[in-house]
């Protein structure tokens, strides 16, 4: 069969501002699902910077260059959409990543995937709906509310109507701002200020009080619409899910969503990984420290993993997701009043920055866990458990410490970012690590002994923040 995989974008790419090296290559992955699926031909049709699906130097991998599509930045959907008619496929598959500044990509994914399901094309893709409500923080609140999921206290701040004095000088006072301002100085703090649109934790904020918080509203610094959220104490998290699309269309999980644990043909759910936080409390894409699965009786005991389970099945079915989706929660040791401890901070209906790191765990990529969704094949063996992994940030590494690094024998998955206009230093770019091991005390023993070698070009404050985690759970 022809499958095709693809990936839109919202924004420029700029050729040369950024560099990317990924360990193991597209053009090795895209070789071993080749051997691995030889009833398969595969293709791609996306547009820049296509990190999932091509190595960032040179768009060429096994496959004959007329299977590689690369559109220009401003294809439409309907140019997406007729590039991947043209691959004769009988199955497309969104690869969804992200960008900034707009966490949307998924939105045009589903436009796309709309066009080609309406000409009779079978495709793995989250709805249009489900994108629109997860890439908008507040509607995100209004609908994971609504169907009773424990969410942190938030008030959101429309910025045009917060401002609207400035505009319309006949007003001598702006009730929306003293109507806002007050549902906000009756949170809890600290609290937690971010763009309803954005991407990840960019542009967040953390205030202890109402004198901070309303300093920052009232500042330059804001200039879109915000959630102010109440700051969950407890431990950060987040779980990736994959859901093949038939069990999407055909309301399956809905109906099994209080029922037993569903075959991994169904759907599979990851054991969640542990984020290290960075010194306000918040997780940082750029620096977390990612440690799981949270997996023994007394960690699943410790981390209410069944409670957990369960709103998974219970947020799948509401969603109907179709492919992988993330889950960014907060585990609290003290319960809600309903005996509740797993708060939903986020939802991301598109692979994410954990994505490779679970793909690790079971010696696969990302890529391979997308059309195995597709193919509703199981994820896993079931007779062998998952490798524990650590995701690790360092700085930027030179070839010869990038070759390096990806010869030792702990070492699954490097991938490595540089911005090349960047000043500051910190925006440079860094170098993510995956090491797996079949246990934590092999793990820690494999991070003890990395460290011994490569200290030199790591952070002291990133391995501190990994034995953290490892107290949590070994």
């Amino acid at each position: 069969m022809k499958i095709v995989f693809y990936s839109t974008t919202a924004s420029a790419f700029e050729e040369g501002a950024f560099s990317f090296f990924t360990w193991p290559r597209r053009a090795d992955v895209w070789s071993c699902l080749h051997e691995r699926y030889p009833e398969h031909e595969f293709y791609i049709v996306t547009q820049k910077p296509a990190c999932f699906l091509l190595d960032g130097e040179d768009p060429v991998t096994f496959l004959h260059r007329e299977r590689i599509t690369v559109l220009p930045d401003t294809a439409s959907v309907e140019d997406v959409a007729c590039a991947i008619f043209n691959t004769g496929a009988l199955l497309a598959i969104s690869c969804t990543g992200w960008a900034p500044p707009l966490d949307w990509l998924g939105v045009q994914d589903a436009l796309v995937a709309e066009k080609l399901s309406a000409h009779g094309m079978r495709v793995m893709c989250h709805q249009l709906q489900t994108a629109l409500d997860f890439f908008d923080k507040r509607r995100t609140h209004e609908v994971l509310s609504q169907a009773g999921f424990l969410l942190p206290k938030a008030v959101y701040v429309h910025h045009e109507l917060y401002w609207c004095e400035r505009s319309h000088h006949e007003l001598i006072r702006n009730v929306y701002k003293e109507a806002v301002l007050r549902a906000i100085q009756r949170l809890q703090y600290p609290v937690v200020i971010k763009d309803t649109a954005g991407l990840s934790s960019y542009s967040m904020e953390v205030a202890v009080s109402y004198k901070q918080a309303l300093s920052y509203l009232n500042s330059g610094r804001t200039r879109c619409d915000r959630i102010v959220e109440e700051y969950i104490a407890g431990d950060q998290a987040g779980v990736e899910l994959y859901v093949p699309p038939a069990l999407a269309e055909s309301g399956e999980m809905c109906a099994s969503a209080e029922g037993g644990k569903r075959s991994l043909q169904a759907a599979y759910v990851f054991s969640p990984l542990l984020f290290s936080l960075n010194r306000y409390g918040i997780t940082s894409p750029k620096q977390s420290v990612k440690l799981g699965g949270v997996e023994g009786m007394k960690n699943r005991a410790r981390y209410h993993i069944d409670e957990l389970e369960s709103l998974v099945k219970k947020l799948s079915a509401l969603a109907h997701f179709s492919g992988g989706a993330q889950i960014d929660l907060v585990h609290s040791e003290q319960a809600d009043e309903h005996g509740r401890h797993w708060y939903i901070i986020e939802v991301n209906p598109r692979l994410s920055g954990m994505s490779e790191t679970y793909a690790a765990s079971v010696q696969k990529s990302a890529l391979e866990l997308l059309l195995r969704t597709a193919l509703s094949l199981p994820l896993t063996d079931s007779k062998k458990e998952a490798d524990k992994v650590l995701n690790i940030k360092l700085p930027l590494l030179d070839a010869a410490q990038l070759a390096a690094v990806c010869a030792e024998p702990c070492v699954r998955y490097v991938h490595q970012i540089c911005n090349t206009q960047a000043k500051q230093e910190r925006e440079k770019g860094y170098c993510e690590l995956v090491l797996c091991a079949p246990t934590y005390e092999v793990l820690t023993a494999s991070l003890a002994a990395f460290t011994a070698r490569y200290g030199s070009c790591m952070e002291s404050a990133f391995v501190k923040n990994a034995h953290a985690l490892f107290s949590k759970l070994v």
